[in-house]
């Protein structure tokens, strides 16, 4: 299982990467609450920082470093819809988008989870 104190992170990165632009914040409506999350892509470049977690993101699409895990994350983008593996917990996962909003499937939880920027 991912933890829920990832997926915001993970579901922001994917909206950064689709729309092409900046992510500063995302609103988690599973958990009713707003995450600072600042992600900038430029081409297939990650940067961000989680304030929340004081997590600083970084790396390549479909590779992408957690600094505060020591961890990767494999993100692919077809179309709309992402797959992706986290390495810390050995979990699958499905994010689609639709306009701002990211639905977060965890395959091992076999729930989705929805954010949307905030």
């Amino acid at each position: 299982m991912i933890l829920s104190e990832i997926r915001p992170s993970i579901a922001a990165l994917a909206l950064a990467h689709t729309l092409g632009r900046p992510v500063s914040s995302i609103y988690d409506h599973a958990g009713n609450a707003h995450h600072d999350i600042s992600i900038t892509v430029e081409g297939e470049t990650v940067d961000g920082m989680d304030s929340s977690r004081l997590a600083k993101f970084s790396g390549s699409f479909p590779d992408i470093l957690d600094h505060a895990r020591k961890s990767y994350i494999h993100l692919s983008r077809d179309g709309s819809r992402y797959t992706g593996y986290d390495h810390k917990s050995s979990t699958h996962f499905i994010i689609d988008i639709r306009g701002e909003t990211a639905a977060f499937y965890d395959h091992d939880t076999e729930s989705w989870t929805q954010f949307s920027l905030g």
